[in-house]
């Protein structure tokens, strides 16, 4: 185990500098979903444990995968004897790191942890049993006209906690990269309002015409004198 750990982290630390080959936006992610089925033969038990589960999570642009998968166990190693559930199910944390080694393949260090449960047959008791796998895979990727993908590939290696090597097969199906955000143009100049002409002064009001001169008033006839009378 130690020695996978070690190839592991190996390729990690050499593709850390890698760029990733579809450009996405710092921070943005694309969704996808997985079906999965694989084979164990663990140490020390008759038989081979099988496993089927549906995963969903996100890929981002630095290459990390991240996600929720739920298994089913049809057929638990029996690691509680008899008291060991028929069968089990439960959920399991995975992550993994997307290594571009062609335009359409990919290299995946995977690592997946969480617990599966059911009830004991005899006594009818919750069972937990621990889920923790480490491996790699590798898969390759069809890309359609909308900018999805469907990815198939397999996967190798361990359970530790029942020293079970596992093979396992995936099929994915990887979202469209999301829309850039158009930056939007600045607004157009608008054109220089034209100044508004001073309005014309008032024209000065015309002064009042004189009045005119009174006439003269006409003359006095003289009164003519009276004839003296006669005596």
């Amino acid at each position: 185990m130690t020695l996978l750990m070690s190839l592991l982290l190996a390729v990690r630390v050499a593709v850390a500098s890698s760029a990733a080959e579809e450009e996405q936006p710092t921070g943005e992610a694309r969704m996808y979903g997985t079906a999965r089925g694989s084979v164990a033969v663990p140490t020390g038990y008759k038989g081979l444990a099988a496993s089927y589960s549906v995963e969903a999570g996100a890929l981002f642009k630095d290459g990390n995968q991240i996600g929720l998968r739920i298994v089913y166990l049809p057929y638990p190693p029996k690691v509680f004897g008899e008291s060991t559930p028929e069968q089990a199910f439960g959920p399991v944390f995975t992550w993994a790191y997307c290594v571009r080694v062609a335009p359409k393949m990919d290299l995946m260090p995977t690592v997946g942890l969480g617990a599966a449960f059911g009830p004991a047959p005899d006594t009818q008791e919750n069972k937990v049993l621990p889920y923790l796998q480490v491996g790699l895979g590798i898969r390759g990727r069809i890309s359609n006209a909308k900018g999805g993908a469907l990815a198939i590939g397999p996967e190798i290696g361990l359970v530790p906690t029942i020293l079970a090597p596992y093979v396992a097969l995936n099929i994915s199906y990887i979202g469209p990269k999301p829309a850039r955000a158009v930056p939007e143009a600045p607004p157009a100049p608008s054109a220089p309002v034209a100044p508004v002409a001073p309005a014309a002064p008032p024209a000065p009001a015309a002064p009042p015409a004189p009045p005119a001169p009174a006439a003269p008033p006409a003359p006095v006839a003289p009164v003519a004198p009276v004839p003296p009378t006669a005596g």
